[in-house]
């Protein structure tokens, strides 16, 4: 496995990702495994920082991208781009809240046995 070197903080702090490239992308061009580069997210503060910014990069350029789609009448590109790229979680649509629990009435219920033919006449 590939020793970790500042390097590779550098590079995502220095705008690599800024050309949309992914996680994998960047693998590739260190020659490293993608395990490792999420074992470096877990275990290096650092790293960690430099990843952030980077999926930040990352979300910017295809941002704006959909944006330039949008622009063009391709308004789809755009809601699938902020949906799939976007560090908010955005939606298209609000969700519905939770209703509020309501509490639960206990109830006695009393299970008569049959009556007899014979107690329905009067004494």
């Amino acid at each position: 496995m590939a020793e970790y070197d500042s390097k590779y903080a550098e590079a995502l702090l220095s705008g690599l990702r800024f050309e949309g490239k992914t996680e994998i992308e960047c693998c590739l061009e260190w020659g490293i495994l993608y395990s490792q580069y999420k074992k470096w997210i877990e275990e290096i503060p650092e790293f960690t920082e430099a990843h952030e910014f980077g999926e930040m990069q990352y979300a910017a350029f295809w941002h704006n991208m959909a944006k330039n789609l949008a622009q063009k009448g391709n308004a789809s590109v755009l809601v699938a781009g902020m949906k799939n790229l976007s560090i908010k979680n955005w939606v298209d649509k609000k969700e519905a809240k939770e209703e509020q629990e309501v509490p639960v009435k206990a109830l006695e219920i009393t299970i008569l046995r049959p009556r007899d033919e014979d107690d329905d006449s009067e004494d």
